[in-house]
């Protein structure tokens, strides 16, 4: 299970008007088996929950020259990691929404 979020909202989280005084609960968003899940917890476990939430990051290995999605905490721990193709940890981070980084990537990869 990979928590992705935690957020408060009414317990009748459906109905657009809610009364006034109403019960508000901690939900905790978490991907498993690529699934959505969530579940209702209390506030304890959201602030636990907190600090477990993972982020879904785009990593390259300059190994194989491949580059896989998985969930990460930090930017430490993709560096921390290896790679599921190659068992390497040179591991780069791909910035989000930046293929200018890939291509010069490939270029100075085909240069050499």
């Amino acid at each position: 299970m990979v928590v992705i979020g935690v957020s408060q909202t009414y317990w009748n989280r459906g109905v657009r008007s809610h009364r006034k005084g109403a019960k508000k609960i901690w939900i905790v968003y978490s991907i498993e088996d690529g699934k959505l899940h969530t579940m209702r917890v209390n506030a304890l476990e959201a602030l636990l929950c907190k600090t477990l939430i993972k982020h879904k990051r785009k990593a390259y290995c300059a190994t194989c020259n491949r580059d896989f999605v998985g969930f990460f905490k930090n930017d430490k721990e993709i560096l921390k990691t290896e790679c599921p193709d190659c068992d390497d940890s040179d591991i780069t981070l791909i910035p989000q929404d930046s293929f200018e980084y890939i291509e010069k990537l490939l270029q100075d990869l085909q240069s050499d």
